[in-house]
């Protein structure tokens, strides 16, 4: 063989062997990376040996290769370690990056004297996770009564008058700005289906009248909330106003007239429009309360509140006419002209939350928020 063959065989055989090395040595790695929570157990086990036995430095080595295969709950204990060692061995910078790191893996986390180091207690004050906005969606029942301020009728004698309530249903979904842990500034959409029944007995002396509103409307309530920011039930209360839009008003109207003899004549017809006669637009004074549930890092909530109407709804002069000069035909045909009334309402809600957690430095109040607003702002510029 000649003296260039050796060469080339010398040479691939080394190739060979280089390959083999890299791959034994790839593979030695790969075993001695955790490849299961169990595994990753016994690397934090291990830290927090090293940590009692004060061998700090070696610490942030040993745990790099469990962070990436920890679960949620491995890698805030990991974290909160790190940022234990970095207290100790001087690093504020790292210290504040791995607390963060544990406000992400548990936005609520809160350390304590008895369980932590008294820097950690104190560096957690300079943090929060407390969600900048809160998303919410609910579903529910209503019941609704008139405040009347004044009957309109064309019954010649009195008659005996019941508000009677029926159930309606709502759904809308919410958002809170939180201001701080414990105030929130609300803002919804409702939709609403608002019904309730009004019995007219002793017409003309005998006769008895029934009239069911059907009422739909979308509702933008606007106020302020005082919330308990801990533990598991957190109760909360809030109070404001809303602007209320009529979408669609109807009127099932039915009349029983009734002889001298003891018969009964119903008279009825197909429900009554009564949109047009009405203010589109009015507004309510909005107070309530609830309470939320944790379930993971959101919240299930049930709440109540009262809406009570502010605004006059009927338009006095459309009541009797149906096209401004003829008689509408709820006088015509019922005798019935209707009520100038205020809505209230009674609304029992269930829904879900889900906070949108940010891990940051505190800020204070709105002007806190500003400059959270403008540095994504900035962020969002950069990229």
């Amino acid at each position: 063989m000649s003296e260039a063959a050796n060469q080339t065989v010398v040479m691939m055989l080394r190739a060979a062997f280089m390959i083999a090395l890299l791959f034994c040595s790839s593979w030695a790695v790969a075993q001695d990376i955790p490849h299961s929570s169990d595994d990753v157990e016994a690397v934090l086990l291990q830290a927090n040996g090293e940590f009692n036995a004060g061998h700090f430095y070696g610490i942030p080595a040993l745990l790099g290769p469990v962070l990436t295969q920890a679960t949620n709950e491995q890698r805030k204990r990991a974290y909160l370690l790190l940022c234990q060692v970095y207290l100790i061995i001087d690093d504020p910078l790292a210290a504040d990056d791995s607390y963060l790191r544990v406000l992400k893996a548990d936005p609520e986390f809160i350390p304590t004297e008895e369980t932590d180091l008294i820097e950690v207690v104190y560096l957690s004050r300079k943090f929060t996770a407390a969600p900048i906005i809160t998303p919410r969606f609910f579903v529910g029942l209503n019941g609704s009564f008139p405040t009347t301020v004044f009957d309109v009728s064309t019954f010649s004698t009195p008659v005996n008058t019941r508000t009677l309530i029926r159930p309606g249903w709502q759904l809308g979904a919410g958002i809170d700005l939180n201001v701080t842990d414990n105030v929130s500034l609300c803002a919804e959409g409702i939709l609403a289906f608002r019904n309730f029944r009004r019995t007219y007995d002793g017409i003309l002396g005998n006769d008895f009248q029934s009239v069911i509103h059907k009422q739909a409307w979308f509702d933008i309530p606007l106020y302020i909330k005082y919330q308990i920011d801990k533990g598991k039930i957190r109760p909360y209360g809030f109070v404001g106003m809303a602007f209320n839009t009529l979408l669609q008003y109807r009127a099932d109207v039915q009349l029983t007239m009734r002889t001298d003899g003891g018969s009964e004549v119903p008279v009825s017809g197909p429900d009554i429009m009564l949109k047009s006669k009405q203010k589109l637009i009015s507004s309510s004074l909005v107070i309530g309360g609830g309470v939320k549930y944790k379930w993971g890092k959101d919240f299930l909530f049930a709440e109540a509140r009262y809406m009570g109407g502010l605004t006059r709804l009927a338009k006095t002069n459309e009541l009797y006419y149906g096209d401004g000069t003829t008689l509408a035909d709820n006088i015509t045909r019922y005798g019935w002209v209707g009520e100038e009334y205020a809505m209230n309402s009674v609304l029992i809600t269930v829904g879900f939350m889900k906070p949108i957690y940010y891990p940051r430095k505190r800020s204070r109040g709105l002007k806190g928020l500003a400059k959270l607003f403008s540095a994504k702002k900035n962020e969002g510029d950069e990229k």
